[in-house]
């Protein structure tokens, strides 16, 4: 397994969803991640889209305070479009992605610092699943039960929570989440603000 490899080759550009009337994007993230402190770290890179490559930094305070940190061209055409209401605050800032390893990201940001790196793992049952999931057709993601199997095998296989692959966000447009592929975070460390 070599992540670095796989995702750094995902070429940057704007281009047309392949469902017609659905906004789509292309590239990896972390879901959510919760730390001994209380706070959440979410991770979304999405090299490829309908309109502009981007990265967001999420981040929730142990009070359930939601902030979303874009690099990239707005607001309007990063993460806050879809979660908008739901944030407290968010903002245009750079945020930095490193490879230290075949399996390890370093994520940075100056403002509000972010020193973040994680390892990424692939047990021998999550390897199975991943390939089950490459042979499978987009099109079968538009079939609520289908969706509705994947998360249940996901909470119950998996181990991921109540995880959602189809859903509303708060601005009110409806949201499917196809992963082709899901990997274990091994190991994380982050220094948030100096904690």
């Amino acid at each position: 397994m070599n992540l670095s490899h796989e995702l750094q080759h995902i070429e940057p550009r704007a281009q047309n969803s392949p469902w017609p009337g659905y906004e789509h994007y292309r590239g990896y993230g972390v879901m959510m991640l919760p730390y001994s402190s209380g706070h959440l770290l979410g991770l979304r890179v999405f090299p490829q889209n309908d309109f502009a490559p981007y990265r967001s930094v999420w981040h929730c305070t142990p009070e359930g305070e939601w902030s979303i940190y874009n690099d990239g061209p707005s607001l309007q055409t990063t993460c806050p479009r879809w979660w908008g209401p739901a944030l407290r605050h968010a903002e245009l800032t750079y945020i930095e992605l490193n490879w230290a390893g075949p399996n390890e990201l370093q994520v940075k940001m100056k403002e509000p610092s972010l020193e973040w790196t994680m390892e990424m793992a692939a047990p021998p049952l999550l390897k199975r699943a991943n390939a089950i999931n490459a042979g499978i057709p987009l099109r079968a993601w538009k079939l609520r039960p289908f969706i509705r199997l994947q998360e249940w095998l996901a909470r119950q296989v998996l181990d991921m929570g109540n995880v959602r692959f189809s859903f509303v966000t708060p601005s009110g447009k409806e949201a499917v989440v196809i992963p082709q592929k899901i990997f274990l975070i091994r190991s994380s460390r982050a220094v948030w603000r100096g904690h």
